[in-house]
């Protein structure tokens, strides 16, 4: 029914019942509408489109099949079908003599011109008086009544005009059919000539440059091209990059052409629905398994109306009943994730993935996730070993989302948690519950916040205090909330850093400013969001003093910073060393400007806005130059208490507002302004709801490139620390660093490698070897590298995607190794 409204929108629908012979009461018929009406009142946009049997008094076409022309429910359904056409306001619409002409013209001529350029049929236009700009408004209409195929909006396509719509079908079933059900003149030759490349297509799904070039060898370069942009287009085919053939050429995946299931069932194989090759995944029967992998499964529900709307209320459990009435699986879903997936995310996968159109397996970095269809919710459920794996599904729930987006915009989605045999609980209701520390009702049963630790410990979000961080991500909560929180998400499952984030971080009975100065301390890089409207409150220092705990943050980083500058100059008091012993982590502080754009209402509508970072800059210049008393003095406590009388002494303590500011300010810093650039225009989007998307994706991409930088920072602060023991402030005394008798890498674990040691290792192989002078380069140590990602040293170092993972695997036995004989 999806599939009806959403590539036909508002069609009428005939709905025609076959075996009239066998099923000939009127009873019968009854009995038939009975199921159909209850089955369709789910879909209430799809029953209005309904046509009625007005002669029978039905919801259908009774037919019976045997009698051909002659019976009289096929002429009943006949009269039915060219009554509705003539109603269709398409039917009405006047069109200019010259194109039907045109159209009758090259009709006359698909046989051996099933396609013509653009240009060429403005020549033949041109011969019924047609100018150029009206050959496209034709072609267009054309597209729209299905008399041809004019693509203008896809790269190539919009230069080729198909007469013959049957050509272009035969064309893309050479690469996309069943290749057991048909079968074409040239298989056998292609199985002959190309034996694994026509095996890695027909058996898993994965299409060669040089396979396609053959299969469609008899058809223009520039065509095939076209063509090729359309299958990506509508996902029939899809690159991914990080695979590829032994040219070089990024491999072609295609989704509709993957086994049903992993086991290549030669009964379902036959089956053309993934939906029926799925149909024992029931909820009840995958519930047990889901259980007894530490409950890291996510269920996503597809829904064509928003699911709140549709029954479900406030509760935060969504019953398997209301599920089955509502929720379905658009067919073809799960493969298109698939290969979105691998699109996307491909480079960080690990061997080869199991794949198939019902249920698949990958390696995703470091972890196993696993993704099955379940119809009979409307579901994909996804699992993984991962020890962090709320990040992991909200990376997937975004792919699940953009495939969506592109193929089935109508479409709405919930992320569910099994619960039990007859409910799920949505994962956002979990979530806030226990980011809340407050009990979840599910019905009449509480559950407290340990048994939701318990149920879906892994599945949440990590709270509570570190013994340090690597980022510390200051923000106005009002203002600059959503950009927060999309760093922290980045930087913690993307970059897998130690992020400080108050909504997380901040335990329930303490004092949180002290907390969060403590926090500061502890960390290596303090990132403050800055914003107009951040510094706009502080305005208010001109008529009345309180304390701000943005500013507090700001100047608590901005003195500790300072602190730990002076101890790795060697120009601290010894009392200020010894105070800090053991307590200050702290390197830098790397302000992030963020224009109006990244504001949360601005965020959440995916609109831009025009500010100016000279409107930010001269915000900073009039704010009051005046001492925040009651913020100095929450300051000056949190000092004393944590690093002694001695930090005191600091001359920053008796800065103004301003002069906080402008120290801030003053620090080198990232400048988030390019997303807020007004002069992008609707050009080359058909709605709004595609420019705005258009926006959010262009955020999307922004923010992975911001995090990027705070990462390759942070990386490189760490890789720093390390190297120079003495710069661990406050870890060692003023100018000195421990001493070990030197041991050789084989004896020690590999994060604690120097340099040297470093370079050893890579040198033990020969293959490595290309590899040690630019890691040395990089001041490369066993921290650094036993922490740093294949994907990453792909990237930074130039490493092959296969000695980048043998390499990461060889640091892993070794620590283990080490870890093992300790033990």
């Amino acid at each position: 029914w999806f599939m009806i409204h959403h590539y036909a929108f508002n069609a009428p629908i005939l709905l025609v019942g076959t075996h009239a012979d066998k099923v000939n009461t009127r009873q019968q018929h009854e009995r038939v509408q009975t199921i159909l009406l209850a089955k369709l009142q789910n879909y209430p946009h799809i029953l209005k489109a309904v046509k009625h049997n007005k002669k029978g008094n039905l919801c259908f076409f009774p037919v019976d099949n045997t009698k051909s022309g002659a019976d009289p429910g096929i002429k009943t359904l006949r009269a039915a079908i060219a009554t509705t056409v003539a109603e269709l306001d398409i039917m009405k619409v006047q069109v200019p003599l010259s194109w039907i002409a045109l159209f009758d013209k090259l009709k006359s001529k698909q046989a051996t011109k099933p396609m013509l350029h653009l240009d060429e049929l403005c020549m033949i236009a041109a011969s019924f008086g047609m100018k150029e700009d009206d050959v496209t408004v034709c072609c267009q209409f054309w597209h729209k009544v299905g008399f041809a195929l004019h693509y203008h909006t896809v790269a190539g396509m919009d230069q080729i005009v198909i007469i013959d719509i049957q050509w272009a079908v035969n064309l893309m079933t050479r690469v996309i059919r069943n290749f057991t059900l048909h079968v074409h003149d040239q298989d056998k030759q292609l199985l002959a000539s190309h034996t694994q490349e026509w095996n890695a297509l027909t058996r898993e799904g994965w299409l060669h440059q040089v396979l396609l070039e053959e299969l469609w060898k008899d058809v223009d370069a520039d065509v095939r091209d076209a063509f090729l942009s359309l299958m990506v287009r509508f996902t029939l085919l899809m690159p991914i990059k990080s695979a590829k053939d032994v040219n070089g050429n990024p491999l072609l995946l295609c989704p509709q052409v993957l086994p049903f299931t992993l086991e290549h069932d030669h009964e379902i194989s036959a089956w053309s629905l993934s939906n029926c090759a799925a149909k024992t995944n029931a909820y009840a029967s995958v519930l047990g398994k889901s259980i007894s992998q530490h409950n890291q499964s996510v269920y996503f529900a597809t829904s064509m109306t928003a699911l709140t709307s549709a029954g479900f209320g406030d509760d935060p459990s969504v019953s398997v009943k209301a599920l089955r009435q509502t929720a379905f699986s658009p067919e073809g879903l799960l493969a298109r994730v698939i290969g979105a997936l691998l699109s996307l995310k491909g480079s960080q996968v690990r061997g080869k993935p199991e794949l198939s159109r019902t249920h698949c397996r990958i390696v995703l970095r470091e972890c196993h996730v696993e993704l099955q269809l379940v119809p009979d919710i409307g579901s994909i459920q996804f699992s993984t070993d991962a020890h962090r794996a709320e990040y992991i599904f909200k990376e997937l729930f975004d792919v699940v989302q953009q495939v969506m987006s592109e193929v089935l915009p109508d479409t709405h989605m919930i992320a569910l948690l099994p619960y039990s045999d007859t409910h799920l609980l949505r994962l956002n209701n979990v979530v806030q519950a226990y980011i809340d520390q407050s009990p979840l009702f599910v019905g009449a049963t509480k559950l407290h916040v340990p048994q939701l630790r318990e149920l879906y410990g892994p599945l949440l979000p990590p709270t509570g205090t570190l013994d340090h961080y690597d980022v510390f991500i200051n923000y106005r909560q009002a203002v600059n909330s959503q950009f927060a929180l999309a760093m922290h998400e980045r930087l913690s499952s993307h970059s897998q850093l130690a992020v400080f984030l108050d909504a997380y971080n901040l335990e329930r009975g303490l004092n949180f400013q002290h907390s969060f100065m403590e926090a500061i301390c502890k960390t290596h890089v303090v990132c403050p969001l800055v914003s107009t409207a951040a510094l706009e409150r502080m305005s208010k220092f001109n008529t009345q003093d309180y304390c701000d705990n943005v500013l507090l943050e700001w100047w608590c980083a901005l003195v500790v910073s300072r602190i730990a500058a002076r101890i790795a100059a060697n120009t601290a008091s010894p009392e200020i060393v010894a105070g800090t012993k053991g307590k200050l982590y702290i390197q830098r502080v790397y302000p992030i400007f963020l224009s109006n754009a990244w504001s949360n209402s601005l965020m959440q509508k995916g609109q831009l806005d025009s500010d100016t970072q000279a409107n930010l800059f001269a915000l900073k210049d009039s704010l009051p130059k005046v001492v925040s008393i009651a913020t100095q003095t929450r300051l000056k406590q949190f000092l004393q208490a944590y690093l002694g009388p001695s930090a005191l002494e600091m001359d920053e303590l008796s800065f103004t507002v301003q002069k906080v500011v402008t120290a801030v300010f003053s620090h080198d810093a990232m400048m988030c302004w390019d997303a807020a650039n007004p002069a992008l225009a609707m050009r080359g989007h058909d709605t709004l709801v595609q420019y705005q998307a258009s926006i959010n994706i262009d955020k999307d991409l922004k923010l992975a490139e911001y995090a990027k930088d705070v990462e390759k920072l942070v990386r490189s602060i760490i890789s720093i620390t390390v190297a120079h023991p003495a710069r661990q402030t406050g870890k060692y005394e003023q100018g000195t660093a421990p001493s070990a008798a030197p041991r050789g890498w084989k004896e020690v674990h590999p994060r604690e490698w120097s340099v040297d040691q470093v370079q050893e290792f890579v040198k033990s192989r020969p293959v490595w070897q290309r590899y040690a002078e630019p890691l040395r380069s990089e001041d490369c140590d066993g921290l650094t590298l036993f922490e740093i990602s294949a994907e990453a040293l792909t990237e930074f170092f130039s490493m092959s995607r296969f000695h980048a993972t043998t390499l990461r695997a060889e640091l892993d036995r070794l620590g283990k190794k080490i870890d093992q004989s300790c033990a």
